[in-house]
């Protein structure tokens, strides 16, 4: 592992043994003259362990690469006087092993793996001691991780978010279209008994004005007869005989056994006119229809609820797993999100990322 700088876009980073000769950020191809060693004028002894641990690491033999540290741990950072026998030689100062220490420790073989293993570096122990021990050349390069990282993880999760809406989107849609279909049949109802119920109150109007003139009209042929009576009544005893008196009761009596039939023909009548039966008609349909209304309403209610509980459901139950993604990310774990969204889709973040990122 060494640092080199690409002339191209004047980034620098680490070259791995199996890397490419391209730039990681800008992918021009890379001249391995600008290769930075800072070990270079170490003592031997240490550039061998070295040496030797980047196999391991090349090779995915984490336990032994830590072992091979924990060796050299105390020969950096430095500046460090280190006792080679016969010499007293100085370890320049470097975070480069700690850097070997976080790949070792997540199992990286390289930066590039970096971006989707492990939490954020800015609270990881081994980034936190490499970055406290760099070199003005080394701090660049683990700054420009740490960003990528960073902005790795925020576009894996946007990417998620975006696919989770647009799922609830297309099979919410499709999950409450028989509710849909229910909501329409029952509004096309109500409205068309609202239409009807408007008529049926249009005619009782109308009718209403012809059933006031009929039963006006029955009032006064009542109080024509009563008032007849009445003056009847009042005739001053003392003015008629006995005979007269009789004869006057029995009209009396007459005409009030009639006014009592004319009262009930009368009535009668009025509730065989066909304008009152009809406004009787009406009247029992503007009432069916209101009871109609209200079932109606109290249907729309209730189908109202079952779509928002429905939605409600579905949404857990889709949203659960990635909302796990997401928390297992969180946790430094991005299978199930590069699962989510395809490898493939994760390696072009990964290149957009890279090729934007600015310190």
């Amino acid at each position: 592992m060494k640092i080199i700088k690409c002339l191209s876009c004047s980034r620098v980073m680490h070259i791995f043994p199996s890397d490419t000769e391209s730039c990681i950020f800008c992918s021009n191809i890379l001249d391995r003259k600008n290769i930075i060693d800072v070990f270079e004028k170490s003592p031997s002894a240490l550039k061998s362990l070295i040496s030797t641990i980047d196999t391991r690491i090349e090779n995915e033999e984490f336990d032994a690469a830590k072992l091979y540290l924990s060796w050299i741990l105390e020969m950096a950072p430095g500046p460090a006087l280190i006792d080679m026998g016969e010499n007293i030689e100085i370890v320049p100062k470097s975070g480069e092993i700690h850097w070997r220490r976080l790949l070792v420790n997540l199992k990286c073989k390289s930066d590039i793996q970096l971006l989707s293993k492990g939490r954020s570096l800015s609270s990881n122990p081994f980034f936190e001691a490499a970055f406290h021990t760099a070199s003005e050349i080394e701090k660049p390069v683990y700054l420009l991780v740490q960003k990528a990282k960073e902005c790795v993880f925020q576009r894996l999760e946007s990417e998620l978010l975006t696919m989770l809406n647009q799922i609830k989107s297309n099979s919410g849609s499709a999950k409450i279209t028989e509710f849909k279909q229910k909501l329409s049949s029952v509004q096309s109802i109500t409205l068309s008994n609202i239409k009807d119920l408007l008529t049926i109150e249009k005619d009782l109007k109308e009718h209403e004005i012809d059933i006031t003139a009929i039963i006006n009209e029955y009032k006064n042929t009542v109080n024509t007869i009563f008032v007849s009576l009445k003056t009847v009544g009042d005739i001053n005893k003392a003015e008629i005989s006995e005979n007269e008196k009789r004869n006057w009761v029995s009209k009396v009596d007459l005409r009030t056994r009639a006014s009592e039939s004319e009262a009930y023909e009368l009535k009668g009548v009025l509730h065989s006119n066909p304008l009152f039966i009809r406004f009787e008609q009406l009247k029992q349909e503007q009432n069916t229809l209101e009871i109609s209304i209200k079932d109606n309403l109290k249907t729309l209610n209730d189908i109202k609820t079952q779509i928002d509980e429905k939605i409600k459901s579905f949404n857990t139950k889709i949203s659960k797993p990635y909302s796990e993604a997401i928390e297992e990310m969180q946790k430094g774990n991005y299978a199930l999100s590069i699962t989510k969204i395809t490898q493939d889709r994760f390696d072009k973040i990964v290149s957009e990322v890279l090729q934007s990122i600015e310190l």
